[in-house]
């Protein structure tokens, strides 16, 4: 597996991230997972960071992100059209640290 480029945290870690930050607790289903990470693709710019030749990650494009299913455990979207998989899905860590801020229940805000 490849280094991810600094500042980047994959797809599957964020998600479960922001599970925690948004209070929930137990164990976290695949459901959850996906869930929230459908709810960061939305709210945050998702790059793929481990394409061949690519030295580093790239931006996901609307087109990609139209009719994306995400697996939170994997980050991995899927598409049921055809269109191949595309993994090694990563967002910044500053961009997540400001959403987690923002899913933080209201009582721990303070």
């Amino acid at each position: 597996m490849r280094k991810l480029p600094n500042g980047m945290v994959t797809l599957p870690e964020a998600a479960r991230m922001a599970c925690f930050g948004a209070g929930i607790s137990g164990a976290i289903s695949e459901d959850h997972l996906n869930a929230m990470a459908q709810e960061l693709a939305r709210l945050l710019t998702v790059y793929v960071v481990c394409e061949a030749g690519a030295a580093e990650g790239r931006a996901l494009s609307a087109d990609e992100l139209q009719g994306a299913f995400f697996s939170g455990r994997t980050g991995e979207i899927t598409y049921r059209d055809g269109r191949p998989p595309i993994s090694g899905l990563a967002v910044t860590s500053t961009a997540l640290f400001a959403v987690l801020k923002v899913l933080r229940p209201a009582a721990s805000r303070a």
